[in-house]
């Protein structure tokens, strides 16, 4: 994935050498009745990556981004974890015990917006909670359908 403009530029430039090369040995091929096909298919194969790599940076400086809904979602994770960790009727203690921390870490956690947590915790307490969201909608469900 081209990261910035200078990536972008070595990009069109890389694009430019591969398809004279292409161009070239081309010709040369034909002049010595070599056959050629293996060396164009990875030739091609080089220029539609480089290709592709720069209309996907073109497209997103056009604003033209897919994953505007997820940086939102992101952006609402950590109150995600709070309202789920309530919905399921745990305290903050409640939620250290199944995750195997002190209480005063969840609570610094989320007073913080869980700005200070490493991404695979979070992740960890995110699955913690959807798992016990999802058994207690089965419950839920099979009461009312009268299982239970």
């Amino acid at each position: 994935m081209i990261q910035n403009s200078r990536q972008y530029f070595q990009a069109r430039r890389r694009l430019g050498r591969w398809t004279a090369l292409k161009s070239r040995l081309s010709k040369m091929a034909a002049d010595l009745s070599i056959d050629d096909r293996e060396l164009m298919a990875f030739i091609d194969e080089r220029i539609n990556i480089t290709a592709r790599s720069l209309r996907d940076y073109q497209t997103l400086q056009r604003l033209d981004f897919e994953g505007m809904e997820l940086l939102r979602q992101v952006a609402s994770f950590p109150a995600s974890l709070i309202k789920a960790r309530i919905a399921l009727g745990w305290t903050q203690t409640e939620l250290a015990k199944r995750i195997g921390l002190k209480a005063q870490h969840v609570h610094r956690y989320e007073k913080s917006g869980y700005t200070s947590i490493k991404l695979s915790r979070a992740i960890g307490i995110a699955l913690l909670l959807h798992a016990a969201l999802s058994d207690r909608a089965a419950a839920v469900q099979e009461l009312a359908d009268g299982h239970l």
